[in-house]
């Protein structure tokens, strides 16, 4: 901020103000990067630990199980859905035909496409979420 401010009404001289905010800002971003090089930095090489430490990994295994069972019923009630759109689909729109051999199959085969399509589902991305 660079700014001229005048004292009184009939001052001839200008007071100069210049804000230190954006140096102070780039100085202190510039030393937090170097002290963090500096203390990640072991022969040549970046620990693991100060990207994700211990505790971050700790904090993953802890919560992988709830973010799995979320994910999974997640999943679940998407693929219920998706089934009773196909379910309604060949029941309502299609032929007799289609009423008579694929509705049938449909209701025998959900607990089976439910589980194959939801538990791998759920696991990608419980896996994607934790780590």
């Amino acid at each position: 901020m660079k700014d001229c401010i005048q004292r009184g009404l009939t001052s001839p001289h200008p007071l100069h103000l210049q804000s230190a905010r954006a140096d102070w800002v780039q100085a202190s971003k510039n030393d937090a990067i170097n002290v963090l090089s500096d203390d990640c930095t072991a022969f040549g090489m970046k620990l693991w630990f100060c990207v994700a430490g211990p505790h971050i990994l700790v904090l993953g295994i802890i919560c992988f199980p709830f973010v799995f069972i979320g994910s999974s019923l997640i999943s679940f009630y998407f693929g219920t859905l998706t089934w009773h759109n196909v379910f309604n689909h060949f029941y309502d729109e299609r032929t007799i035909c289609h009423r008579i051999m694929l509705c049938p199959l449909l209701v025998l085969l959900f607990p089976v496409l439910i589980i194959i399509f939801t538990v791998p589902l759920a696991l990608y991305a419980a896996f994607v979420q934790v780590w």
